[in-house]
């Protein structure tokens, strides 16, 4: 099975708690499929965990529909927030 790329793009007009929501949700997925690579998916969701917007490059081997489902369920109504890209 092959990674695929994607960037997270985080909406202007989210909030910090919601930015930080988005990054534990993120990171929860850590060992459901999602890894970022070289560093380490905690180093690389930093500022998201302290509530700084930042876009985030990470892969998984997830379809991008089964992802985004997994991402929609973990993060709640802040998904709303977010923009998924396929690199």
């Amino acid at each position: 099975m092959q990674d695929r790329s994607f960037v997270v793009k985080i909406s202007d007009r989210a909030m910090s708690g919601s930015v930080e929501n988005i990054g534990k949700g993120l990171l929860a997925l850590g060992g459901k499929g999602v890894n970022s690579g070289a560093r380490s998916i905690e180093a690389v969701l930093h500022d998201l965990l302290r509530g700084v917007r930042d876009d985030v490059l990470l892969k998984t081997q997830l379809e991008p529909a089964d992802f985004e489902a997994l991402l929609k369920k973990q993060v709640g109504r802040d998904f709303s927030l977010c923009t998924i890209k396929w690199v």
